[in-house]
C-alpha cells in the first residue's frame, strides 16, 4: 500500500522455473535494458516466489495480476509454451497475492483456443486471458473476424480480454495500432478489452479509443512517465479520459 492506496500489480510474472523458460536471463536483460532496469532482480536469478514476494512488498504492492503469455517464437523472442495449468497452480497457492490470467495462442499451435478459453475460465478459475495474434501463425490483428468467436465466449464469460501491444506486438510497428481494437470495442461493447503495454507508441490514439468506447482500458506504457511527458491517463467512472 502506498499512501493510503491499495497497490495492484497488473503484469507480473512469478519467478517459478517453468515461467523462466521464456523469461530467461538474456531476453530479461533485452527488454529490461530498454526500460532502464539496470539489474536482474535476485527472485529472477533464483527462481524464487518467496523472493518475489518480498520485492513486491517493498515496492509497497499488494496484489499482483499474472498474466500469462502462449506463443511460438518471433522476432527474437522465445517460444512460450508453460501450460495455463501451472499458472493457476501458482495463483491458487497464493490466493490473497495473486490472480491468473490464461495465455491463449488464436494460431491453433497449442491446441484449439476456444477450448483451452473454456478450460481456463471454467475448470481452472483464471480470470481472462491474454492474446497475441499478429505474433501467432494467423499472423493477423485483434479485429479479424476469425477471432470473434473467442470475444463472443468471453462475452458470455464476463471475462476481460488482454491484448498485446506494444513495439514487439507483431513484425512491423503498425501491427500495435488501437485503430485495430476500435471495431471490436464496438461490436463488443460489454466486453472488457484491455490494451497491455497501452499500444506504445500509439499512446495518444488509444485515449482517443478509451473515451469514445467504455469498455476499453489500457495500463502502463512500456516506457516509464518521464517518457510520455505530462500526458497521463486516467479511467474516470464515466469511463472518461484526462490528462494532465
Amino acid at each position: 500500500m502506498r499512501d493510503g492506496y491499495h497497490v495492484v500489480d497488473l503484469r507480473a510474472r512469478p519467478p517459478t522455473k517453468e515461467i523462466l523458460t521464456y523469461f530467461t536471463p538474456d531476453h530479461l536483460k533485452f527488454f529490461g535494458g530498454h526500460l532502464g532496469m539496470k539489474t536482474i532482480p535476485p527472485s529472477y536469478l533464483n527462481a524464487s516466489v518467496e523472493l518475489f514476494f518480498q520485492e513486491a512488498d517493498r515496492a509497497g504492492v499488494d496484489r499482483m495480476l499474472c498474466v500469462h503469455r502462449v506463443v511460438p517464437a518471433a522476432g527474437g523472442s522465445p517460444r512460450s509454451d508453460v501450460s495455463n495449468d501451472h499458472i493457476a497452480e501458482v495463483v491458487h497457492a497464493h490466493p490473497d497475492r495473486l490472480s491468473g490470467v490464461a495465455g491463449i495462442d488464436v494460431g491453433g499451435d497449442f491446441g484449439d483456443p476456444l477450448e483451452e478459453t473454456r478450460r481456463a475460465i471454467d475448470d481452472l478459475g483464471l480470470r481472462g486471458i491474454h492474446i497475441a495474434p499478429t505474433r501467432s501463425a494467423l499472423a493477423t490483428h485483434w479485429d479479424d473476424r476469425r477471432l470473434y468467436p473467442l470475444y463472443e465466449l468471453c462475452d458470455d464469460r464476463k471475462v476481460p480480454v488482454v491484448l498485446m501491444s506494444g513495439p514487439f506486438a507483431g513484425p512491423e510497428i503498425e501491427d500495435t495500432h488501437p485503430r485495430y481494437i476500435q471495431g471490436v470495442a464496438r461490436d463488443f461493447p460489454n466486453l472488457s478489452i484491455v490494451a497491455g503495454h497501452a499500444c506504445w507508441p500509439f499512446f495518444a490514439e488509444l485515449l482517443g479509443v478509451a473515451y469514445r468506447h467504455e469498455n476499453v482500458y489500457a495500463y502502463r506504457p512500456m516506457p516509464t512517465s518521464s517518457c510520455l511527458g505530462e500526458t497521463c491517463w486516467s479511467r474516470r467512472p464515466t469511463g472518461s479520459c484526462r490528462t494532465r
